[in-house]
């Protein structure tokens, strides 16, 4: 089955899901929770259960009218197959977070902080194995204008950038075995660790000296 499917077919899952839980559900459900883990914003059981669906949906769309446009640029074709594999990961992971919603309804007490440690450890490791495979591109990857005009700079920072998001993700996985009060601490650190080191493969490349 090729690549892209995937992200339809689990799609289709996690509205399907939140179908046949509908009528169990309580009649809010959390949208949000706060750094220390605990639900702090809540929403009707239709909101609950689709928002995730929702975002996922816009997504996959906006990506695969990128991933259209991207196919008419010159070797392009060569892109699709990695983007498709990192829009495959991120809708993975917000399914993920809809299964923990639909938990959460039915009484569950499992820390939020241990889902999300999974989901964006697992996103932030496949997105960085992915990143230094892909081609310069305006949609995906470390874009600044001089690796969009220059291959070996587009190769270099994302190669650093994919690293640093592989390194981040990994330490998000090992917060599993803390404590959960001490994981609750430091994810969010790791979170923000993690995404100011692709601001700096994005400096670092756009200061880099022109041939």
């Amino acid at each position: 089955m090729k690549t892209k499917w995937w992200t339809w077919i689990m799609l289709a899952a996690g509205i399907a899901a939140g179908l046949i839980v509908y009528p169990d559900m309580p009649d809010r459900l959390p949208v949000h929770w706060g750094i220390s883990g605990e639900a702090d914003r809540f929403a009707d059981k239709t909101a609950g259960l689709f928002l995730l669906p929702g975002i996922a949906l816009l997504l996959s769309l906006f990506m695969e009218v990128s991933a259209g446009l991207e196919a008419r640029r010159k070797h392009g074709e060569a892109n699709l197959p990695n983007m498709y594999i990192i829009r495959n990961i991120v809708v993975l992971g917000l399914m993920l977070l809809q299964a923990y919603v639909i938990y959460f309804g039915y009484g569950g007490q499992l820390p939020i902080s241990k889902v999300m440690a999974i989901v964006l450890g697992l996103i932030f490791i496949v997105t960085g194995n992915y990143m230094p495979r892909l081609r310069p591109n305006r949609f995906v990857g470390i874009r600044t204008p001089y690796t969009l005009s220059n291959p070996d700079a587009w190769r270099k920072a994302n190669r650093l950038g994919g690293m640093l998001f592989a390194a981040g993700g990994a330490l998000m996985l090992l917060t599993l075995a803390l404590p959960t009060q001490l994981q609750t601490n430091v994810l969010p650190v790791l979170i923000v660790l993690t995404a100011l080191s692709q601001l700096y493969a994005r400096l670092k490349a756009g200061n880099a000296p022109k041939p």
